[in-house]
């Protein structure tokens, strides 16, 4: 069947067959570069106002925050830094790149002397940076551990390793445990991983002061919400959690590395959006 169809006012037509749409617009979306078909975009290439997707030009993605374009394990810029640059952002050296999961991305970041990130106001600060849902790494998932060591290891090869997880002390100074700051995770407490030397308390974090001194007891009482265990890896082999001095090597309280977590991003939540035609 044939139909025409005249437009008022425009002085055009078309002759349509059954099954057939008017051409009179879509709604375009800006669409950008995908190269890795990750659905992040690359914010270097301009993208097109289309009505769909490209596949052919490898036009699919609907952002452009792709961190790497050709490594579809990395994600998008979600915070105020990509995770490749995570550790440059916050002033630090990288001891690794990180690790890309399917739910979770991990990052360790090692600080430069002086940075006080043991405070844990500075070291939430710091892995909040990373963007929604960033803190410090609990390690809730047992699973999570295996990647990260295996990192850890093949980028440090012989020196030791060490950082700052989000196990915190929670008491007094002669009565208290150590717990998750999410308060859910329980892998780094349970079976998962030896304790270097026995369990460490707080008290082991100021070596140089006295319990039984009161100005002592003062200073490493101030200090309580400071204090934090770390994931060891002696140059010896082997992962163990706990206070890093005994890993053989002197590891500065000021000079805290630290372990990040995040969940995934979904690259459809950060869509530009839809144009009008």
């Amino acid at each position: 069947m044939l139909a025409l169809v005249l437009m008022a006012g425009c002085g055009a037509s078309w002759t349509l067959r059954e099954g057939d749409t008017l051409p009179i617009g879509c709604m375009s979306t800006w669409m950008y570069l995908d190269a890795d078909a990750d659905g992040w975009g690359d914010p270097d290439v301009p993208p097109q106002l289309l009505c769909a997707a490209d596949q052919a030009a490898g036009l699919t993605a609907t952002n452009g925050r792709d961190c790497d374009d050709s490594d579809p394990n990395v994600t998008g810029l979600v915070g105020q830094v990509c995770p490749a640059a995570f550790v440059a952002a916050s002033a630090g050296t990288v001891e690794a790149g990180g690790v890309v999961l399917e739910s979770v991305e991990l990052a360790w970041v090692h600080g430069p002397v002086g940075a006080p990130w043991v405070d844990p106001v500075v070291a939430e600060s710091t892995c909040a940076a990373w963007g929604p849902g960033a803190t410090l790494a609990s390690f809730d998932d047992a699973s999570h551990l295996v990647p990260v060591q295996d990192r850890v290891d093949i980028a440090i090869g012989t020196r030791t390793f060490a950082a700052w997880v989000g196990v915190l002390w929670q008491g007094d100074l002669d009565d208290g445990a150590w717990v998750t700051a999410d308060g859910v995770g329980d892998t780094l407490l349970g079976a998962e991983l030896a304790w270097c030397e026995g369990e460490p308390g707080p008290a082991d974090f100021w070596p140089d002061l006295r319990v039984e001194d009161p100005e002592g007891e003062a200073v490493m009482n101030d200090g309580l919400t400071d204090v934090r265990l770390a994931l060891v890896a002696p140059a010896a082999g082997g992962w163990c959690l706990g206070w890093p001095d005994v890993a053989g090597e002197p590891f500065l309280r000021d000079r805290a590395s630290l372990v990040c977590e995040r969940p995934r991003p979904d690259p459809v939540d950060y869509a530009v959006g839809a144009a009008s035609p």
